[in-house]
């Protein structure tokens, strides 16, 4: 009975060892299944795509035109030269642009140069400008004009005393061409642009002058800018009294005739009074040789007007010779009458 028990305790024991043995077969045959990824998908290779390559950019030639590229033609050309200063744009307005290159010696203005830059190269437009005034030069700048839309040269002039002019130049094709000088002759004088707006942009220029070129009479003259040229607007004169003798009646009349002053009343009026006669019957005074005559007059020098004067109660005669400078002589005779103000021509032979 005893054995009976224990086979069967054996038999058991054996099935309980085969059913887990199955069991955990099983479990990792499920474990092997699901570690598995289920449609996993194909990787597929792809070309990696070459990077952009952009170009280098190729500069215009014609474009580009940089100080350093002046100061380098300056040193190649005009070793003994100083660039002083350099302003670059389209003066000309013709789609490139030039440099305006100011050069002297040492901190000393000696004139300006322009320079352009076509196909690659620094081309030099004539020679030095600027240098022909006999004046020194303050300073150099482009300006705008009123109504215009190139830029122009200035060239501020100076004698460091009493002498302030200018010049003014504009780019035309291949020539730096001079428009205007206006500094007075003498040393003496304030002449420069001028900017009735206030605004950088100049209408004009004026001309103030009180010295022998204008018989110490001072004159303030403006001129203004109209479709490239300079026109005549106002001018003031400063009178003395009306003349008290012959001799200074004929000398006002011949330095305002000299003068030949445009849109200035006072000269106008003056004139009216100095010669009450038919002016359509006046001779035409050789005045290039009466100027230099009634210079040396004002001077108390030789070589005056030689006034001979005769005078018959209110009635005068006064004849004058002059020559000029290659000895050509010229004779006139005045006829002048008392007026309530003073004397006054009536006639010119």
């Amino acid at each position: 009975m005893a054995k009976c028990r224990s086979l069967i305790f054996h038999i058991v024991t054996l099935f309980l060892c085969l059913a887990l043995l199955l069991a955990g077969c099983a479990r990792m045959q499920d474990v092997t299944e699901t570690d598995e990824p289920a449609d996993t998908p194909e990787a597929t290779a792809k070309e990696t795509p070459a990077p952009e390559i952009t170009p280098t950019p190729v500069p215009n030639p014609d474009a580009g035109l940089t100080e350093s590229m002046v100061s380098d033609y300056f040193y190649r050309n005009y070793p003994d030269m100083t660039l002083l200063d350099c302003f670059i744009e389209d003066f000309d307005r013709d789609g490139h642009e030039e440099a305006l290159a100011v050069a002297g010696f040492g901190d000393e203005i000696s004139g300006f140069y322009i320079l352009r830059y076509r196909n690659g190269d620094l081309v030099q437009v004539g020679d030095m400008a600027g240098n022909d005034s006999g004046y020194a030069i303050e300073h150099v700048e482009p300006v705008r004009m009123n109504g215009s839309n190139k830029t122009y040269i200035h060239a501020a002039l100076t004698n460091f005393v009493n002498l302030y002019g200018f010049s003014l130049y504009a780019l035309d094709g291949d020539e730096i061409r001079l428009l205007v000088t206006s500094a007075s002759p003498t040393g003496v004088g304030d002449d420069g642009l001028l900017d009735l707006e206030d605004d950088g942009v100049y209408e004009g220029y004026y001309q103030h002058r009180w010295s022998y070129d204008v018989y110490y009479y001072p004159v303030f003259s403006t001129y203004l800018w109209k479709d490239g040229e300079f026109v005549p607007d106002i001018c003031r004169i400063e009178l003395p009294d009306y003349p008290d003798s012959i001799e200074d009646t004929i000398h006002e009349y011949l330095i305002l005739s000299i003068l030949d002053l445009d849109h200035c009343r006072e000269a106008d009026d003056r004139l009216a009074m100095l010669f009450t006669g038919d002016p359509g019957k006046a001779p035409e005074l050789h005045l290039d040789a009466i100027a230099g005559a009634l210079f040396n007059d004002i001077m108390e020098l030789d070589d005056g007007l030689n006034l001979k004067v005769s005078r018959k109660g209110n009635q005068a005669t006064a004849r004058m010779s002059v020559a000029d400078t290659d000895g050509t002589g010229y004779a006139y005779t005045f006829h002048l009458v008392k007026m309530d103000y003073g004397w006054s021509i009536k006639s010119i032979e």
